[in-house]
């Protein structure tokens, strides 16, 4: 490797002759130079001037064996590379590539085809600097860079594209949320990050990729003469998702960089320009591993939402200073429209007639704008005249007080599609002032725009402010109209942290749905362990016939009623999950009227209101468990039911099976009423009940009733006050009671 010190590139050339010197002074080598949060485990520096003169081709690793028109030239004293699209196709394999590194760059899964090695390293840079072979334009004159390893399967993206006042550089990163069709369907989105720039000089361009484990997730920022000018992502979900890269749908590792005169519809060879085009020079690659930032995506459904100060996210109205997550008022968590960036839903954002809508939140008390690397939003409006925008509340002095906010106004709104919005665009991101004039200096009217990186050197302090830090998407101003746009994928990154944050509509649990008292709200989808509904008729409502609920450990002080067949509702065991019918509620706290083959399995069922205060209130559960009088069927097991009236009801029923419970303390253990055939009453402690263990009676039948196949088998029967079973009613074919009282020591369970 050879020092960039010939004299194209002074000012290059004098900071890298002043860090050689301070290398030496120091005895250190020049591998400890670096980026002192990353541990560099390669790294290569090329200027050309030991290459021979002619085709790169074979010259220090390098290769180009197609007929490109690519060599090594003589410019300024020193040595260049040139590169052309005289000669252009679709192919890969013959264009230029740099030498490789010996250490690539991937993800822990990526695949490099045999193409790359070395110990897998997540940071790469990649930088050269670029001019042309002429000053006046060459029309057509377009070459792509790309991070590779040698084959053509590229994970990033620029192209230098001579224009009329200049050369533009172009970026492209794929943001796909997931697997699409047909083929070529991933989404590309092309951003212009530098416009005219001098053909007659040199331009350093430089790409810097984080790569991180899992999709959708890594980092690439692009500078132009040492300015970060934008930040975006990698190719990798174009290689998962894309069904073009159906035969290696991984991700790949990259060691060295593409120079590719590509020829397509858009971009045909120009033989013209054979001879001319750029010139290449100090091209540095380096492979490292850093600490990777936190980086997360963060679902926002309406469980997530929250007053100002709740740390969520949440509908706010400027013209009044309220805020109201009711769906539908300021806003909704819905489906779509059409394809949302991230997951398949978004934040619609109604405004109310002369209202400012905000889907905002607080979470960012006092950022330093200055360490924000990532700040957007996708959005989708019903039409173009309609405008949504980012607005803050900054603190200039640090003094916490009220300062306004900084408000971002997005450009080129196209009606009825998604558009992404950049909020800082490498610091070009323009943004105006709420108040009538910006604060000192530079205190022009407020809806003067200043760009980010002005606002940075203006304002070196500035901050999201601590005690009031809004930071959200509005609409509307306060005007009469009525609108509605949708917001997804609002992104807030610092050099610590990057969060997506996907707004969702709440999809409700249906086959398994989880309860948790402590965790839950019955907003959530009850889908997972991580967001459960708060209370089990939500649950209920929600799981779909034959489902399952589970119940974690806590104290449920409601009533539960089934509505619908087969469901099985599942705690957490005796004593783990309680139960607690309330004083007014339905007189049964679990309750299955007219619904077949459920489960009940694994709680403490009781009612409130044992205490003497509460003892005579008409308005106290009467049971603990009923089945029946409308047809309702099931098992009752591994349960305890204590402290009712009746601990079991049963009237109407058809093959009810109550089994290992524990079924004690109640002023009536098992009630049954009027007709019931085929109960199983087995392995149960029935005890300590304050009258009968068991109950058999007629109420609205006639004497003796139709009762059939009542077995009462292998149950511990005993103290039970009055009697352990007693018959009230003449049973038609009787009652199988076999050793009862005589039973095991416990239930199973």
């Amino acid at each position: 490797m050879t020092l960039a010190l010939h004299g194209k590139s002074r000012q290059r050339r004098t900071w890298l002759l002043m860090a050689a010197l301070v290398a030496i002074v120091l005895g250190i080598s020049g591998s400890l130079m670096l980026n002192r949060e990353a541990t560099r485990a390669d790294s290569a520096t090329i200027n050309f001037d030991s290459y021979n003169l002619g085709t790169i081709n074979g010259q220090d690793g390098w290769s180009k064996t197609g007929p490109y028109d690519v060599e090594v030239v003589a410019d300024g004293g020193g040595k260049a590379l040139r590169i052309s699209n005289g000669v252009a196709d679709g192919a890969f394999g013959g264009q230029a590539f740099s030498k490789s590194l010996v250490d690539e760059t991937g993800e822990t899964l990526a695949t490099n085809g045999g193409l790359s090695g070395g110990t897998r390293q997540n940071h790469f840079e990649v930088s050269w600097d670029i001019k042309s072979v002429q000053a006046a334009q060459q029309p057509g004159l377009v070459i792509s860079f790309s991070p590779d390893r040698g084959d053509g399967a590229r994970m990033s993206y620029l192209r230098a594209q001579d224009d009329v006042a200049g050369i533009d550089i172009y970026f492209d990163d794929v943001q796909q949320p997931g697997p699409c069709t047909p083929v070529y369907c991933a989404n590309f989105v092309e951003t212009l990050v530098a416009n005219d720039l001098s053909r007659t000089s040199y331009h350093n361009l430089k790409l810097v990729l984080d790569i991180r484990d899992g999709p959708a997730n890594d980092l690439v920022r692009v500078y132009v003469d040492n300015v970060l000018v934008h930040t975006g992502t990698t190719w990798e979900d174009y290689f998962r998702y894309d069904p073009e890269s159906i035969a290696d749908q991984n991700t790949h590792t990259v060691d060295s960089l593409l120079l590719a005169a590509r020829a397509n519809g858009t971009f045909p060879q120009v033989p013209a320009n054979t001879g001319l085009g750029y010139l290449i020079d100090n091209l540095n690659l380096s492979s490292s591993t850093v600490p990777a930032p936190a980086f997360s995506t963060t679902v926002v459904q309406a469980a997530n939402l929250t007053a100002p100060g709740g740390g969520g996210w949440l509908f706010y109205d400027d013209l009044t200073d309220t805020y109201n997550n009711t769906p539908g008022v300021l806003g909704t968590l819905e489906s779509g429209p059409a394809s949302p960036p991230l997951g398949s839903g978004s934040a619609d954002i109604t405004i109310p007639l002369g209202g400012k809508t905000n889907i905002s939140t607080y979470q960012f008390a006092g950022t330093p704008l200055a360490s924000i690397t990532d700040l957007g939003y996708s959005a989708y409006h019903a039409s173009a005249s309609e405008q949504a925008y980012l607005v803050m509340n900054v603190d200039f002095n640090l003094s916490d007080t009220w300062q306004r906010r900084l408000v971002f106004v997005p450009t080129g709104i196209v009606g009825s599609t998604w558009q992404t919005f950049d909020a800082l665009q490498g610091g070009a991101a323009q943004w105006v002032y709420s108040g009538p004039t910006w604060p000192a200096p530079n205190a022009v009217p407020g809806t003067t725009p200043k760009t980010w990186n002005q606002i940075l050197a203006d304002y070196p302090n500035v901050r999201v402010r601590v005690s009031d830090a809004h930071v959200g998407v509005r609409l509307g101003s306060g005007l009469t109209s009525i609108g509605t746009v949708n917001i997804d994928r609002f992104v807030f990154g610092t050099d610590l942290s990057r969060t997506l944050f996907d707004f969702e509509p709440t999809a409700p649990c249906t086959t398994t749905c989880y309860v948790n008292d402590a965790t839950g709200n019955d907003l959530n989808d009850g889908a997972t362990t991580l967001t459960p509904k708060k209370t089990i008729q939500a649950a209920m409502t929600a799981v779909s016939v034959g489902g399952t609920i589970n119940v974690a450990a806590g104290t449920y002080n409601q009533d539960v009623s089934f509505t619908k067949n087969g469901v099985q509702l599942i705690g957490a065991g005796i004593d783990q999950s309680y139960i607690v019918g309330p004083i007014g509620g339905s007189s049964t706290t679990v309750d299955n009227v007219f619904f077949t083959g459920v489960l009940i399995d694994g709680f403490t069922i009781t009612r409130a209101g044992n205490n003497a205060v509460d003892w005579n209130n008409p308005n106290l559960n009467s049971n603990g468990v009923s089945f029946g009088t409308g047809g309702g069927t099931g098992t009752l097991q591994n349960s305890k039911i204590t402290g009712n009236r009746n601990g079991i009801w049963l009237e109407g029923t058809t093959g009810v099976v109550i089994q290992n419970n524990i079924i004690d303390d109640n002023r009536t253990g098992v009630h049954l009423v009027n007709v019931n055939t085929g109960t199983n009453i087995h392995n149960n402690f029935i005890t300590n009940n304050k009258t009968m263990g068991v109950l058999l009676r007629s109420d609205t039948v006639t004497n003796p009733n139709a009762s059939s196949g009542i077995l009462i088998n292998n149950n511990n029967i005993s103290g039970n006050w009055a009697s352990q079973i007693e018959a009230r009613a003449m049973i038609a074919a009787g009652v199988n009671a076999r050793t009862t009282g005589m039973g095991r020591s416990r239930p199973l369970f």
